[in-house]
């Protein structure tokens, strides 16, 4: 008897990629079959991929990028399938993407390069797309532009067209100088591509100033911070000197209250000076019930008071005024 043969299997192979690429507008649609190919699709459009395999078991697919794994596996009747797609592309998703399609009997796998094209734009950075700086008896200007594919760039001064020189191209960067002699407002740097142009205007003497200032920023720096230095230390000076002219009089003891002349006629203090015995009193009337001993002072010279008397609001001590005693005869 012969024996029974049990399913076909095998491992995955013959993988193909099928790519669908837009435009922005949905236009220029167009298909691409090949496996590591180079692909260009424009900012905004839209990238379908297709990857399939012949195996036996199905094989589980799926797609990667930068060597993560974007989740997009799909399996379709009948076999493996799996679908990528990016839609409204912008230039980072420029880059390789693998498929990766694999059974318990082994694993292939292939991809494609995605070119994102683009306009021209500043360069990615801190520093300006166009700077320019006085040198050798004019002005040394330079400018920067991304694009892709990468931009020409060329240059005006006040409407005319001036050749530039150092034309560099690092990537998807271009990079470009220009030296100028003669009189001049505004200075233009214009880069351009198939997708369209972008210029960086500005005028001669902000353009130089900024550049100047890049060049000497550290010594401005510390320029400034001396010039700081300098006034906190003239502040510090004038504080000391003032501080110095008023701290003999705030030195000197305070004035004693009771020494201080009274702005009330009727207060009269106790450190009035004495001017001799006091004139003997006359006998007071026996009949009188009030002991109270009176000073015998002279008013006469004083205003009459035209208010009350007050209780003061000092430590002084304090003489009522009351009308004398009748004197007897």
């Amino acid at each position: 008897m012969g024996a029974t043969r049990g399913p076909f299997r095998d491992a995955p192979r013959d993988l193909g990629i099928n790519v669908s690429i837009s435009g922005a507008n949905g236009r220029n649609f167009k298909i691409i079959q090949g496996n590591n190919v180079k692909l260009k699709a424009v900012e905004g459009g839209s990238v379908w991929a297709l990857c399939s395999v012949d195996s036996s078991p199905p094989a589980q697919l799926s797609w990667g990028f930068g060597g993560r794994d974007l989740n997009t596996s799909q399996l379709g009747a009948g076999g493996s399938e799996g679908i990528l797609q990016l839609l409204k592309l912008h230039p980072e998703h420029a880059g390789n993407y693998q498929c990766q399609a694999t059974n318990d009997l082994g694993g292939i796998q292939g991809g494609f390069q995605l070119v994102v094209e683009y306009s021209p734009r500043p360069a990615a950075g801190p520093d300006p797309g166009l700077w320019c700086k006085h040198e050798s008896g004019g002005l040394c200007c330079h400018c920067s532009l991304r694009a892709e594919p990468p931009a020409q760039l060329h240059w005006e001064v006040n409407g005319a067209t001036v050749p530039g020189k150092d034309h560099q191209t690092k990537g998807n960067c271009t990079d470009s100088a220009m030296h100028w002699e003669g009189p001049g407002d505004s200075v233009v740097c214009i880069g351009s591509n198939y997708l369209g142009f972008y210029a960086l205007q500005g005028s001669v003497h902000t353009l130089a100033a900024e550049g100047s200032s890049r060049l000497l920023g550290l010594g401005a720096t510390i320029g400034a911070g001396a010039f700081l230095l300098l006034l906190l230390l003239i502040i510090t000076a004038l504080l000391l000197w003032g501080w110095r002219l008023t701290a003999p009089q705030r030195s000197k003891k305070p004035p004693d209250p009771r020494e201080a002349q009274a702005d009330d006629i009727n207060l009269v203090y106790s450190n009035v000076p004495t001017r001799g015995p006091p004139n003997p009193a006359a006998p007071l009337d026996p009949h009188s019930q009030d002991e109270t001993p009176y000073a015998n002072i002279d008013f006469s010279r004083l205003p009459a008071p035209s208010t009350p008397c007050d209780t003061p609001a000092t430590e002084y001590a304090q003489i009522r005024c009351m009308d004398p005693p009748p004197c007897r005869a």
